[in-house]
């Protein structure tokens, strides 16, 4: 009984925080003022957004390799392919704070599963990748109204500078 209890609280926890989310990059996205604490509310909510791209065009890579890898094993079997995988634009993602939920839009969740989705299938290079990502990070900068945008995909061009380097 107290277990039950404990679940479907964490469940109405979970929901609550999600919509959080979402009602912060919403209210990152109205504010109007250029007081500090604003600039500083909307940063906050950008570097956010950048976990959750980040965090999307890991995950969209790895369920494009499994999705692949299940579409062939169906086809050589004679099934029906699964369902390309859709992103969660709703990611729990690591705070100063501990982990939070962070939201970005799901157009944009879309694209950011695209892009990974070609770089994973080697349609398109890490250079090309990074650009198409940095694009949908400016899209999102533009509409929180920020004077800069944030950088994303820092782990691919690390490995890019790494490869350079050498």
């Amino acid at each position: 009984m107290i277990i039950n209890w404990l679940t479907e609280h964490a469940k109405d926890s979970t929901k609550y925080l999600r919509c959080a989310a979402k009602e912060d990059f919403e209210k990152a996205c109205n504010i109007s003022s250029d007081l500090r604490e604003a600039r500083g509310f909307k940063i906050r909510i950008a570097l956010r957004c950048r976990a959750v791209i980040d965090k999307l065009f890991i995950e969209g890579a790895n369920q494009y390799e499994l999705y692949t890898q299940q579409k062939l094993h169906a086809i050589w079997h004679k099934k029906p392919a699964p369902p390309e995988p859709t992103p969660n634009n709703i990611q729990r993602i690591r705070s100063s704070h501990g982990e939070i939920f962070a939201y970005i839009p799901l157009k944009f969740a879309k694209k950011v599963y695209k892009v990974s989705k070609n770089f994973q299938a080697r349609a398109i290079t890490s250079h090309s990748a990074i650009k198409h990502t940095q694009l949908i990070a400016n899209e999102i900068s533009y509409i929180m109204d920020l004077e800069k945008s944030f950088e994303v995909l820092d782990f691919l061009r690390e490995e890019l500078k790494t490869q350079t380097d050498k």
